[in-house]
């Protein structure tokens, strides 16, 4: 995972990249948000043994340079990938992500999601 500082008008890159942190850094091979507590986390996707998924590491420093702790399990590892963890208008926390990863067949899926002293979980999915 690469970070990069560009201009306030997002179309001139003003350093050079840094290395937050790289897949093979883990032992799992599992690639923005903060939680309720504060913290700064990373979503990122990547593949495992049942298919595409998502998985999370959290900011130790609280700041995107880390040092980055990777979770030791996927947020979700049922062949989906690409999530965002947003707070619906009912107060719930939703993960939203694509599912297949098969073209023309990738469609949106939605979970619920809450957050637990050891990270976060999925509750159910939304049916639409």
């Amino acid at each position: 995972m690469r970070f990069m500082k560009i201009s306030e008008v997002c179309n001139i890159c003003k350093d050079t990249t840094v290395t937050l942190f790289r897949e093979g850094e883990f032992d799992i091979m599992y690639g923005e948000g903060i939680t309720k507590e504060g913290e700064l986390i990373m979503l990122w996707s990547t593949y495992c043994e049942t298919g595409y998924a998502i998985t999370y590491a959290e900011s130790l420093s609280e700041g995107v340079l880390g040092p980055w702790k990777q979770q030791d399990k996927p947020l979700f590892d049922r062949d989906g990938g690409h999530g965002m963890l947003f707070d619906g208008f009912d107060g719930n926390l939703y993960l939203i992500l694509h599912s297949t990863n098969v073209p023309p067949n990738e469609r949106p899926r939605l979970f619920m999601v809450k957050e637990t002293d050891d990270g976060f979980e999925i509750v159910k999915r939304v049916e639409s």
